[in-house]
């Protein structure tokens, strides 16, 4: 699509500045340009949107804007974060155009799955903790994806959630309409930002329309958003439920990180997991797991000593094979309706040693053939 033009006409000249400044850092496929506001065509503050050859002109609304589908916007809140007008300028550039976004970066995307064969493991914090550790403190663009039937997105990202925003419905209504994928090209539109840097989808209500597309679906839906070279990562808290698209998808991840618990009932269903995947999946191995013991309590030591003597010697190399990740309570507060996932404290060590783990790996295609 080449370099698109924006030209800020702003009655607050050191705003328009500053939105430039940070429009242009955020993306290099952006031209901004501030102009003189005696140049304006109106009293008010506007950007002019130039782009193959076309132009659009969209107001800087004093207050919020709801959105709407299958329209050019006609105002953008002027006050919104710099991301958030960012991701509007993108979709009106796709809807104006009608071309594909691809992004100059072209990054090579790796998909990361976390699996708990038991309810309560801890595999959506440690989902989020992974990629907000990933975002901040390893400078890689990751998009957090629930694929759980009745997911808590909404749970960990209250701060960044906007009702009026566009959602992963939206978004699945463009990408499977031949004719309007160039609007889904531009992802981060549908989509919303934590303060890590993280993006996710947001979410359209209790139930979640990604566990409703079927294998050749989500190859279409997964290949739309890696064949854009927009993230580094995308991370996949799945569903417990082995599903044959759960399956498919398993085997198109880089890693698995699986989690469970300390308890015997958690081990025991994970370890039938293991057997049952690697028994019917060919294109899955061990090779390609994570293991991770999650909310490991500190140690009790005068009860151990009463009660145990010492490890034997393969429950050593056992406990060796895992990531053990502490039990913290301080790391999870409540904020609002939601809950804040912080890694900078013990919980984070744990989340890092995953991290290190994964960035250790190898790049996996998105497997088609084994749809057939």
């Amino acid at each position: 699509m080449g370099k698109i033009t924006i030209l800020i006409f702003s009655m607050d000249q050191d705003y328009g500045n500053a939105l430039g400044k940070a429009i242009s850092n955020l993306h290099r496929n952006f031209s901004v340009h501030v102009r003189d506001f005696k140049e304006a065509e109106t009293k008010k503050s506007y950007l002019v949107i130039q782009a193959m050859e076309t132009e659009y002109k969209v107001l800087l609304s004093d207050e919020p804007v709801a959105i709407r589908l299958d329209k050019l916007p006609e105002q953008i809140y002027k006050y919104e974060r710099v991301s958030e007008i960012s991701k509007e300028i993108g979709y009106i550039v796709a809807m104006m155009t009608g071309k594909q976004w691809v992004s100059f970066s072209r990054k090579k995307t790796k998909i990361i799955g976390f699996y708990g064969a038991s309810g309560g493991c801890g595999k959506t914090s440690l989902t989020i903790g992974v990629a907000k550790q990933l975002s901040r403190y390893e400078n890689q663009k990751v998009l957090y994806l629930s694929l759980e039937e009745f997911e808590s997105t909404q749970t960990y990202f209250t701060e960044h959630f906007q009702e009026n925003g566009r959602n992963i419905s939206h978004y699945l209504y463009y990408a499977f309409h031949r004719e309007k994928e160039s609007v889904a090209s531009f992802a981060e539109s549908f989509m919303g930002t934590d303060s890590y840097g993280v993006d996710f989808f947001k979410p359209c209500g209790s139930h979640n329309e990604l566990t409703t597309l079927n294998c050749e679906e989500l190859y279409k839906f997964f290949n739309g958003l890696m064949k854009y070279g927009i993230y580094d990562y995308i991370l996949l808290d799945f569903q417990s439920m082995a599903r044959d698209e759960t399956m498919y998808l398993m085997t198109c991840c880089e890693k698995m990180v699986l989690i469970q618990e300390a308890s015997f009932l958690s081990k025991m269903k994970t370890e039938k997991f293991i057997s049952y995947v690697c028994k019917e999946q060919e294109n899955f191995s061990e090779e390609n797991l994570i293991r991770v013991k999650n909310k490991v309590k500190p140690f009790d030591f005068e009860k151990e000593t009463q009660e145990i003597t010492v490890n034997t010697a393969a429950e050593e190399k056992e406990d060796s094979l895992f990531v053990s990740v502490a039990w913290d309570e301080d790391s999870f507060t409540k904020q609002g309706q939601g809950v804040h996932i912080s890694v900078e404290n013990t919980f984070g060590l744990g989340v890092q040693t995953i991290v290190a783990k994964i960035r250790a790996g190898r790049e996996k295609k998105l497997q088609r053939d084994s749809l057939d």
